[in-house]
């Protein structure tokens, strides 16, 4: 098992993409566990009438995961990484509009956009996965990925109460779109 372990990890740190965009979703599931667990719920019983409202956002959102996944069987990218790196950053545009209190019909329209996005970079990320890694070490692979990309998750849960409290749901999310922006600005390097 430690052999197949020390197998997939070589395979996974191999592949610098892959490396790099796992990195960056650390920091983006961060932001999003805070933001869509924790301060969505706060701000939306300050303004948009408690769990009906977060329940419309979060509607939105699931209906743009099911266009995403319907668009992304359609599509042909050239460079899909790169797309969909470009498309992820609907994120801290969502945040944005969170940090303002903007109408909640502009707001959902930012998770709707929010779930096409994320769900585009899904179907795209594990299609190259499963194009560039080798068939013998994608499941190590994907398990690096998703230990990888989720590590930070609970620290996101975490923080977001804290920083609520510290600096208001204002600046808080503000600080979650930096945070988030810096994350996609980071595939880049």
């Amino acid at each position: 098992m430690v052999g197949d372990l020390a197998h997939g990890w070589r395979v996974f740190v191999s592949f610098r993409w892959v490396v790099v965009i796992v990195l960056c979703f650390s920091f983006i599931v961060m932001v999003l566990r805070g933001a869509e667990e924790v301060m969505g719920p706060v701000l939306a019983i300050e303004h948009y009438g408690g769990a009906a409202g977060w329940a419309v956002v979060l509607a939105f959102m699931s209906a743009g995961l099911l266009v995403g996944a319907v668009t992304a069987s359609r599509i042909r990218v050239r460079r899909p990484m790169l797309f969909g790196m470009l498309v992820m950053f609907t994120l801290p545009v969502w945040l944005v509009t969170l940090a303002f209190a903007l109408p909640l019909g502009v707001v959902a329209a930012g998770a709707f956009a929010w779930g096409v996005s994320i769900e585009l970079f899904a179907v795209l990320w594990f299609t190259a996965l499963q194009t560039h890694v080798p068939r013998e070490a994608l499941s190590r692979v994907g398990a690096y990925d998703a230990m990888g990309s989720l590590m930070f998750g609970p620290i996101g849960l975490a923080l977001a109460g804290p920083l609520i409290t510290a600096v208001g749901l204002q600046t808080g999310f503000l600080i979650a779109a930096a945070v988030a922006t810096v994350a996609i600005l980071g595939a880049f390097v």
